[in-house]
């Protein structure tokens, strides 16, 4: 028989089940720096959900080990799963009220944070409607992983078949897929991409493409058996912890590793990005959180405050804050604006040039946790910062060289023919910095000939790059500065970076954070 789950709302008082509304608090909110049995909060922590008490009752938080946490889209609610067979939805504008629903794992949550979907205590799976908690309906079958692609799509994988669904109404979109595997890991968040094991034995990441029903690779890196994972936005980098105490991340597109992620004593448990992409958190059974800067691979930063095995990450939408989820029952919201920059948002003295210079000199360190506290020092300085960057950047933004690019370009669909050639030929010695416009052409022209002769010249061997990576760390570092000054001086400078510089990565990082901020990188 099936068990479906029930609805248990507690906001630590009494609603009204008819419109769950709060009708009475029976506890306060949980006082600044401490959790609600007055336990002092870790250092970088803004507040702790649940308790350490031994017996605290249910309505205090869960009864087991956190396994599971997620933000909302709007960075209200956080979203938890217990071992206790409870999800629970927390008020982070009122710590620590909570609704709590009887249910299961897998737990997925719609891109609007309207929906939440989760495997039921029996072989159900139940859909609820957010923020009041309400079951919309059951879908009778189990669930080995939920995940929304969309607002109206629900792919479902239960026992090696892949479904579709549309949450509200139940209905089944398409035709079922059969994936040979043992253990899913992660899905990538537009459902493109699904990461597993295809047997308990053969420690090898498998990645199959959805929309294409193909396997695109197989990732490999002498780790042992992968505990978990997690796609980077856009799905460009995937990051795999394990029984061996690191992270492997590989790049999607050519399967390439690119670091081996050590330093924590215990296995791996969970892996989370951050919403831009810029860091990845590991949350690891020595009861830490490290946090890692995915352009180098370095640490920046490691959490402690569980007292017990770390088992759940996520960054919130706006990649200030990151929860981490215990088996000692409670979870952790961190600041992490404020652990890795500072207090960004306060007024300090002007710097001198000789102190920019240094703070510039800083951006580009192997030193990661260096680089990010120059970081926080340039955008407390704002207007200075501004002005000063223009400066360091105008010889990169302003170059003759890439003007004569642009010259060049137009020369190839010029009516004479050794125009075109001796345009051709240039392109061709001055590839190293005009490979990422040329690739840009390459996708806007309409012109044949310009077509056939970007392409030739783009089959080209790649030359030596640019940049030495020490100068690529710190324009992609000099672009979280500018990001998160925000004005509209600091969206120019981001939109020239995307455009002018010869450097596909900082170009990718520049547009990436133009597309964050709601721009494009226009003209």
């Amino acid at each position: 028989m099936i068990r479906l789950p029930v609805v248990l709302l507690v906001w630590l008082g009494l609603w009204g089940l008819e419109t769950a509304r709060l009708v009475a608090q029976s506890e306060p909110a949980s006082p600044p720096g401490a959790d609600s049995s007055a336990e002092a909060l870790p250092e970088g922590a803004l507040y702790r959900l649940g308790t350490l008490e031994p017996d605290a009752p249910p309505e205090k938080g869960h009864q087991s080990g956190v396994y599971r946490v997620m933000f909302s889209p709007d960075g209200k609610r956080l979203i938890s799963r217990g071992m206790d067979h409870t999800v629970r939805i927390w008020d982070l504008e009122h710590p620590p009220r909570h609704l709590r629903l009887e249910a299961g794992k897998p737990i997925a949550l719609s891109p609007q944070g309207k929906l939440l979907a989760t495997g039921g205590v029996g072989e159900a799976v139940a859909i609820w409607s957010l923020p009041e908690g309400k079951e919309l309906l059951t879908l009778p079958t189990s669930a080995d992983l939920l995940h929304f692609a969309a607002e109206d799509r629900l792919l479902l994988l239960s026992r090696g078949v892949l479904s579709w669904y549309h949450p509200r109404t139940g209905r089944k979109l398409g035709k079922d897929l059969l994936v040979r595997l043992a253990v899913p890991l992660a899905v990538s968040a537009d459902g493109h991409h699904l990461a597993y094991l295809i047997s308990q034995y053969n420690h090898n990441v498998q990645v199959t493409t959805l929309n294409r029903q193909q396997t695109t690779r197989t990732f490999t890196g002498k780790q042992n058996r992968p505990i978990c994972a997690a796609f980077s936005p856009g799905a460009t980098l995937l990051a795999c912890g394990g029984r061996d105490r690191m992270t492997h991340v590989w790049e999607v597109a050519t399967g390439r590793l690119l670091y081996k992620l050590a330093g924590q004593q215990g296995p791996i448990q969970a892996v989370a990005f951050s919403p831009d992409g810029a860091l990845l958190a590991t949350a690891s059974w020595d009861t830490t959180v490290a946090l890692w800067e995915t352009a180098t691979g370095q640490q920046v930063a490691l959490l402690r405050g569980h007292r017990k095995h770390v088992a759940a990450v996520a960054f919130s939408p706006d990649g200030r804050r990151l929860a981490s989820g215990s088996t000692d029952r409670t979870i952790l919201v961190w600041d992490v604006s404020r652990i890795l920059l500072g207090r960004t948002s306060d007024a300090t003295e002007p710097l001198s040039k000789e102190q920019f210079q240094q703070l510039w000199q800083q951006l580009a360190s192997e030193d990661a946790a260096q680089a990010y506290a120059a970081i926080g020092r340039l955008i407390r300085g704002r207007e200075q910062t501004i002005h000063f960057l223009k400066q360091q950047l105008a010889s990169l933004l302003e170059s003759d060289q890439l003007k004569r690019i642009e010259e060049l370009i137009a020369q190839l669909d010029a009516p004479q023919y050794m125009v075109r050639e001796r345009a051709t030929r240039e392109l061709m010695q001055l590839l190293a910095v005009a490979r990422p416009r040329l690739e840009e052409e390459l996708q806007q022209t309409l012109s044949a000939e310009v077509r056939f002769r970007l392409r030739k010249i783009l089959s080209l061997k790649a030359p030596k790059p640019v940049y030495s990576s020490q100068q690529v760390h710190q324009l992609i570092r000099t672009i979280q500065v500018l990001k998160r000054i925000d004005t509209p001086e600091s969206r120019h400078l981001l939109q020239l970076l995307a455009r002018r510089v010869p450097d596909p990565r900082v170009m990718k990082e520049a547009r990436d954070a133009l597309k964050r901020l709601g721009l494009s990188e226009s003209r």
